[in-house]
């Protein structure tokens, strides 16, 4: 349970964060908006993956970026701790999937490791069968040593 010191800051904070969307949406830079507000200076991050939360963007705010388009302009609370983040969302970058000619070495590689092993075990049963190995147990068990004689 919040306590009213908690609630109020919590309030007071939203409704900075308000000014702040509201200003920035009639075409006013964050830059412009901070410096005249006297809060802290701008930062860029790099990159914000997919679902995930850093110290800085909760869960709730990286949602609220995903959901943006290039440009927005989006708020949500820190991940720890007591502050808002006012963020606009410069671009959207997507991982494209992989070219023919990017993969096909990836490809060649797999198929030769697996040939050269198939050829390798063919060999091995060849071997086993044309040249079997005869383990004479009783001679295991009469010398205590444990040693095997193979034929």
């Amino acid at each position: 349970m919040l306590t009213w010191r908690q609630e109020t800051l919590a309030a007071k904070l939203q409704e900075r964060a308000n000014e702040i969307l509201d200003r920035a949406k009639k075409g006013e830079s964050l830059k412009t908006i901070g410096e005249s507000m006297g809060i802290a200076p701008l930062i860029s991050n790099p990159p914000l993956a997919r679902g995930g939360e850093t110290p800085e963007f909760s869960r709730l705010l990286t949602q609220s970026v995903f959901a943006a388009k290039a440009g927005g302009i989006v708020s949500g609370p820190v991940s720890f701790g007591q502050s808002v983040i006012v963020a606009q969302v410069k671009a959207i970058t997507t991982n494209e999937d992989p070219s023919e000619a990017q993969i096909a070495p990836l490809y060649t590689q797999r198929i030769r490791q697996s040939v050269a092993g198939d050829i390798a075990g063919s060999f091995t049963n060849w071997v086993r069968t044309a040249h079997p190995a005869s383990i004479y147990e009783d001679r295991i068990q009469s010398s205590g040593s444990g040693a095997a004689e193979i034929r």
